[in-house]
């Protein structure tokens, strides 16, 4: 039985590879809390209600600190929230994210691509499979498969008459099927044929959503996005989506992500990233980015919330709870040192750009 390092994906932050030090987690002023008007997203509600978190933290958040809870919803579910102050305003941030490449830089992403619109095989023609795995998906069959992949998928793959055709065959199947869910939404969400029990993306999607009920409550059209999405997004919201391979444990994962965006509304702007399909370990994944603008005439300072929520499908057999444990754990340390990285970066640029 494989024990995996770290099957929880970072979605769009720089993955979990710096160390938090005692100096960035002071780095920030204390502010006072803002109180917010009627009607306005109240953070400190928000993390007591919705996240868990204990008057103690609210207030190290406020502080500045790096504060990072587990949110637990199920047995195959992984989840956190963390927070941090960053001395950068909201659109400078943003800025960042649509610079995708460039942003998740780092030893653990080995590749990324933002896609064109519409996509085509040519965002894909860097994506590469290490010779052992592109071997054993030569080998694929429906139910049986070491990639994630839908049935059209696999068929396409065992049609490959060498490596190369294989590698061709994967790259162009993901085209195809990023191209159809770019256009036609959530009905064009793949189902994993891996396995002998078929696993149905929009399904599992659906299930961290219904765990997440605070979205429809604080950004109706953002969740309209995520749950209804037909090819087009509401007015007044953005987004793109990317293909990576990063280093997610024993084997790299490629995984494709929907990047919306809800830009600054009333002092808040959120960004959610939806996992349509990830080759390893992962079901399904939703992270969600909200940045509060506390700025004032000290300067810029934004309070970022993050929260992520990753099905996986390896928690299962006699060391099931022992791995749930172990993935929990590195996840957690794993996310104050990706917020302390963050804040370092983008700081430091901010400055530079001024």
């Amino acid at each position: 039985m494989r024990v995996v390092r770290a099957p929880i994906r970072p979605v769009f932050f720089v993955p979990f590879t710096a160390v938090l030090t005692v100096a960035l987690a002071g780095s920030t002023p204390q502010q006072p809390a803002v109180t917010p008007g009627p009607g306005a997203f109240d953070v400190s509600k928000f993390l007591r209600a919705d996240a868990g978190f204990p008057e103690s933290e609210i207030r190290r958040t406020h502080r500045g600190e790096v504060v990072v809870r587990s949110i637990n919803v199920d047995d195959d579910t992984v989840g956190l929230v963390a927070t941090a102050v960053l001395s950068v305003p909201p659109a400078f941030f943003l800025q960042h994210v649509h610079r995708i490449e460039a942003f998740k830089k780092s030893p653990g992403v080995q590749q990324i691509r933002r896609l064109a619109t519409p996509a085509s095989v040519d965002d894909f023609a860097r994506l590469s499979l290490d010779a052992g795995e592109l071997a054993a998906a030569r080998r694929c069959r429906v139910g049986d498969c070491d990639l994630k992949l839908d049935a059209p998928g696999i068929e396409r793959l065992r049609a490959a008459k060498a490596d190369g055709d294989a590698m061709g065959a994967f790259r162009a199947h993901l085209a195809d099927y990023a191209s159809g869910y770019l256009r036609q939404g959530n009905a064009a969400m793949m189902t994993y044929h891996d396995g002998s029990r078929p696993q149905a993306l929009l399904g599992e999607f659906e299930h961290i959503l219904h765990a997440s009920p605070f979205i429809g409550r604080e950004w109706p059209d953002l969740y309209r996005a995520l749950a209804h999405f037909a090819g087009a997004l509401p007015d007044g919201l953005e987004g793109f989506a990317y293909w990576s391979k990063e280093k997610a444990g024993p084997r790299a994962a490629v995984s494709l992500t929907h990047v919306i965006m809800r830009p600054p509304m009333g002092g808040v702007a959120v960004v959610a990233t939806k996992q349509i399909y990830a080759s390893h370990y992962a079901t399904a994944s939703l992270g969600l980015t909200i940045l509060v603008d506390q700025g004032g005439a000290a300067g810029p300072r934004t309070l970022l919330v993050y929260l992520n929520r990753t099905r996986v499908d390896i928690f299962g057999g006699l060391l099931g709870g022992v791995k749930r444990t172990l993935v929990r754990s590195r996840a957690r340390s794993g996310a104050e040192r990706m917020m302390a990285t963050l804040r370092t970066k983008l700081e430091a640029e901010f400055r530079q750009s001024r």
